[in-house]
């Protein structure tokens, strides 16, 4: 195991400001959050290969969210992180137990999409209405305003349309106001509902 990267921290191990649990966070700030990261101007995202579907969200909301690679090792996921300033969102409890993690790593608990969506909105002061559609959900580039006439294999109904399109200056994806995009920007905005404790809205009535 490389330097710098090995067990450090034992689940009931003292710690500065109170002893641990077994997030590997001080007792006495469970349940509020990861205090540490309110100096963060723009919260920058890591996602390991367990949460893959939970960084592309995040880079719907317009999060800076980097997913890792298959396979890639824990001590290079903490690397990274650490090295550029990201905060590392994993279901692996062992990566808790790595010099660092305290900094840069989040264990998430819940088991699906919904669930992580919501324990992480609730542990630290994420808007999932951040920046709507801003980055390339394909390679978290962000996106650029462009013109139909530079893409010709457009679709003509979208081309008539007249709608604004983005496009990513690297995969060279383009996006724009589809039924796709739509739907996501209904559950993002559910998502933001719940993490301010709204209920859903109301359904037509019957």
């Amino acid at each position: 195991m490389e330097r710098g990267y090995r067990p450090a921290i034992h689940p009931h191990q003292r710690h500065p400001r109170g002893w641990l649990d077994w997030t590997g966070h001080p007792r006495h700030s469970a349940g509020r959050g990861l205090s540490t990261l309110g100096w963060m101007m723009e919260m920058r995202f890591l996602c390991d290969e367990m949460l893959h579907g939970l960084g592309r969200w995040l880079r719907a909301a317009g999060y800076d969210s980097r997913i890792a690679g298959m396979g890639t090792a824990d001590a290079d996921l903490l690397r990274q992180a650490l090295s550029e300033g990201r905060l590392l969102l994993s279901r692996d409890r062992k990566l808790l137990e790595y010099r660092g993690a305290g900094r840069a790593v989040l264990w998430l608990e819940a088991n699906d999409l919904e669930g992580c969506a919501m324990e992480l909105c609730h542990r630290v002061e994420l808007n999932w209405l951040y920046r709507p559609f801003s980055r390339c959900l394909q390679c978290n580039t962000p996106l650029r305003s462009t013109s139909a006439a530079v893409w010709p294999d457009l679709p003509d109904t979208v081309r008539a349309s007249g709608m604004v399109l983005w496009c990513c200056p690297v995969c060279r994806k383009v996006y724009w106001e589809g039924s796709h995009v739509t739907r996501m920007r209904a559950r993002l905005q559910e998502w933001q509902r719940r993490c301010r404790g709204e209920g859903p809205v109301p359904g037509p009535a019957g």
